[in-house]
């Protein structure tokens, strides 16, 4: 019972249309309007303020990161949380971004050590 697989309302409706030609047509019409609400729902939540507000939060914590990282060659997360004044959470959180797209690599000296943070420097 634990390992059951639930789901989703997305699924469920593109599971139904995926049968078109051998379901009724106002079933398969219904699923369709259900999986066009949904994208207008998840539409509206990309573009709300409070969403639109957090990424422009986001993007200037990571240009603050950036420019410390530039100034000072690397750090650790707490240490750039501190000097730029944003708490750690969302310092990591823009690090990890940021890591994954290529623009700083993470490193350890020693498997106790915290991460350390730079700059990737870009072949000419």
């Amino acid at each position: 019972m634990a390992n059951e697989k639930t789901m989703t309302a997305r699924e469920f409706y593109t599971a139904i249309a995926g049968y078109a030609e051998v379901l009724p047509s106002d079933l398969v019409d219904y699923a369709e309007a259900q999986i066009e609400k949904l994208d207008m729902r998840n539409e509206g939540r990309k573009t709300s303020k409070a969403a639109l507000a957090k990424q422009a939060e986001g993007a200037e914590i990571a240009d603050k990161v950036i420019e410390f990282l530039g100034a000072c060659g690397g750090a650790t997360a707490e240490v750039i949380a501190s000097e730029i004044g944003v708490a750690k959470g969302k310092v990591v959180y823009q690090l990890t971004a940021l890591v994954k797209n290529g623009t700083v690599e993470k490193s350890k000296a020693k498997s106790k050590d915290p991460y350390t943070y730079t700059l990737v420097v870009a072949a000419e």
